[in-house]
């Protein structure tokens, strides 16, 4: 089977070497999964061994010189995993040499796996020319994790199968113009035909593509295919053809597709030396504008496709010499959220998409995978719960949370001055009362839009709760503009034609300088303030001034912002109606994540009710009893109500204090009444 070199062509073809393949189990012995008749024979193998050569031992076959050196070197070699390139003696007659290079494969349970190549490298002793084809060969060859290959004839525009299979396991080819064929057989996919033709242009041209196509396979079924080539040259040093090797990367590549779910916009994969396509399809080699370069097309499709605001996120990446620095870096992986047009789909305006940036360095050259993945739809859901969460359902002014929150922060940052505003609608209980809920409710819609125009567009304006409202007006300079200002809005609603029924409000103002008050202190001053206004006969604004403090009285009832703040859940409900008045920061995150707790009954959101909780006693409660009760939540811990009557802005109302008990704790026996039902006891007990 040995092939000698003729003299004026020092060729030798892939397909003719004088050696074999086998696939190795490093165990307790070295024994072969599977062993080509080339190296049974290079082994020294009969034919009966063969049949069994999952049986011997690779070790056996080794000339006893070198035995020790080979086993020596296998025994490393289950520990580091590493590639090797050996060459030793087999026990025969004479002396023959072979020469083996492997690579780890897998584990088969706590073995490593090995494939190998080897090639008799007797006659190559002599041949220095023959060694060095074959060295170029084999390292070619065995660099690949696959056997599936072709050899390309550049002369004749001929491809040779150089294996039993190729391109999915379809039968050898041996043709001219391959991809016309290919195209014809439809054994590839028509959105990977151009760059199909692309690579038998590049190996025409002297440069060796690395791509991957989608390729039909037996079954029929569209698989990822990568091919990578490498020419062989002649004794001159040219070109003569270029070995294809293919592998199966399916699988990797449905993985990362399937990260992007059904909302994939883009995806493609580049050489990241070169810039060549190495995953494009039609649509990529489109919006790449006829180029086969990535840097040459990269910031002016970017510039073009990135809406201009969020252009600096891209700025580590926003050039082609940039993108280079940051391929060479180290990083892995870069991500982005912004907005950005498909160029040829610029209709569709600036959807929200992820942009992602991946670098896969698994094989000789280092891939860097594109993917845009539309994320329009989620964005704007997350958008709404966020502005849901920040919102009053009812008016669509910030709510008490994200109010207190968004003023503190301007208040820290804040060099200027500012104006905090109190706002409660004039004798409005007696609005519902009168009219209903339904005409309270449009009331508090008609003040909600009076103050978005009423005050500056920098301004910061919700609703606390009930008739309740607060502003704050940064960049205010002096204390006589902000009273105006609200003095104003007392004329504006007052005077408002357009309300569902003539109605009026009172105002407290608190002029706030450097260094800045807190929240709660220009709370406690606008409150005051606007106690004062009522007292004074109302629809009118007061300026707070230190000289209110001295008048604090027992009717200076509004203390929610004392109440946000306490670590239990607080809840004030209606006391006929069981409507929320107010439910503090520590119950909105547990209840009412999102805000929307106004409006409904305690029971619905304290307790996952649609009916009134069989322990409710809201009527028969007096000012100076409260009851205690026990309730069990969804992870079954228990739960102390406390509730007591009070009044909540002339309004009869119910306050419920929930304390989580500990497992041990139970409510006071003299505090229930006989068959487990709550007792109302003295407030003083």
């Amino acid at each position: 089977m040995q092939r000698k070199v003729n003299e004026s062509a020092a060729f030798l073809s892939i397909n003719n070497l004088p050696g074999g393949v086998g696939v190795y189990e490093l165990g307790d012995t070295i024994k072969a999964t599977y062993l080509s008749r080339n190296l049974a024979k290079l082994l020294g193998y009969s034919s009966a061994e063969y049949h069994n050569y999952t049986e011997l031992h690779l070790l056996d076959a080794v000339h006893q010189q070198d035995r020790k050196r080979i086993s020596s070197m296998f025994s490393r070699l289950k520990k580091s995993h590493r590639d090797i390139d050996i060459e030793f003696r087999i026990k025969a007659e004479g002396e023959h040499w072979i020469r083996l290079l492997g690579r780890f494969a897998r584990f088969h349970g706590q073995f490593p796996v090995y494939y190998f190549v080897a090639s008799d490298t007797t006659e190559a002793h002599q041949s220095s020319v023959l060694l060095q084809q074959q060295n170029a060969r084999l390292q070619f060859a065995f660099s690949h994790s696959t056997l599936e290959m072709w050899e390309y004839h550049l002369a004749e525009d001929r491809v040779t199968t150089l294996s039993r299979s190729i391109l999915g396991g379809h039968p050898p080819i041996n043709t001219t113009d391959p991809a016309t064929y290919l195209i014809e057989q439809e054994l590839v996919h028509p959105s990977f035909e151009q760059t199909l033709t692309q690579d038998f242009e590049d190996l025409r041209g002297g440069v060796a593509p690395d791509s991957i196509l989608r390729v039909k396979n037996r079954d029929g079924l569209y698989r990822y295919v990568r091919s990578s080539y490498s020419f062989l040259e002649d004794t001159e040093g040219r070109s003569i053809s270029a070995i294809g090797v293919f592998q199966d990367v399916h699988d990797e590549i449905e993985t990362r597709l399937k990260v992007l779910g059904n909302n994939k916009a883009f995806f493609a994969a580049f050489n990241l030396e070169s810039g060549r396509p190495v995953l494009a399809d039609a649509a990529t080699r489109k919006v790449m504008q006829g180029k086969n370069n990535l840097y040459e097309v990269f910031e002016q499709v970017l510039r073009t496709s990135v809406e201009s605001s969020f252009f600096p996120l891209f700025d580590e990446i926003s050039d082609a010499k940039k993108l280079r620095e940051f391929f060479r870096s180290g990083r892995k992986e870069l991500s982005i959220e912004a907005r950005m047009q498909h160029p040829q789909y610029v209709e569709k305006g600036y959807p929200w998409v992820r942009f992602n940036l991946s670098i896969a360095s698994s094989t000789a050259q280092t891939i860097g995978y594109i993917a845009i993945q539309d994320i329009n739809d989620e964005k704007m859901r997350q958008q709404l719960l966020v502005e849901r969460s920040q919102r009053d359902s009812l008016t669509g002014l910030f709510n008490r949370s994200s109010l207190e929150e968004m003023i503190a922060d301007r208040l820290e940052s804040q060099e200027k001055s500012g104006a905090f505003y109190l706002i409660d609608i004039d004798l409005f209980k007696q609005i519902n009362d009168s009219y209903g809920h339904d005409r309270g409710d449009k009331i508090l819609k008609q003040v909600a839009d009076t103050l978005l125009a009423h005050f500056p567009p920098e301004a910061i304006i919700g609703r606390l709760g009930g008739d309740e409202f607060v502003v704050y007006v940064p960049d205010c300079d002096t204390a006589s503009h902000g009273y105006l200002l609200g003095a104003s809005l007392c004329n504006t609603i007052a005077r408002n034609k357009l309300m569902e029924l003539h109605c009026t409000c009172s105002v407290g103002v608190c002029h706030q300088e450097k260094p800045a008050l807190r929240f709660d202190q220009l709370y406690q001053n606008v409150d005051l303030a606007l106690y004062r206004a009522k007292e004074q006969g109302r629809n009118q604004c007061v300026l707070y001034d230190v000289s209110m403090d001295a008048a604090k009285s027992p009717t200076w009832t509004n203390h929610e912002w004392i109440l946000d703040n306490l670590p239990d859940t607080i809840a004030l409900s209606d006391a006929s109606t069981h409507e929320l008045l107010f439910l503090n920061k520590a119950g909105r995150q547990r209840y009412a994540p999102f805000g929307d707790y106004l409006g409904k009954r305690c029971c619905e959101v304290l307790n996952d009710r649609q009916s009134v909780c069989p322990e409710c006693r809201n009527t028969p409660l007096g000012p100076d009893d409260y009851q205690l009760w026990v309730s069990t939540d969804d992870e079954g811990k228990s739960i102390l109500h406390k509730e007591k009557f009070v009044r909540f802005h002339d309004r009869p109302a119910k306050l419920i204090v929930l304390v989580a008990l500990m497992a041990q704790t139970q409510v006071p026996a003299s505090e229930q009444e006989k068959g487990g039902k709550p007792q109302c006891s003295p407030a003083g007990d």
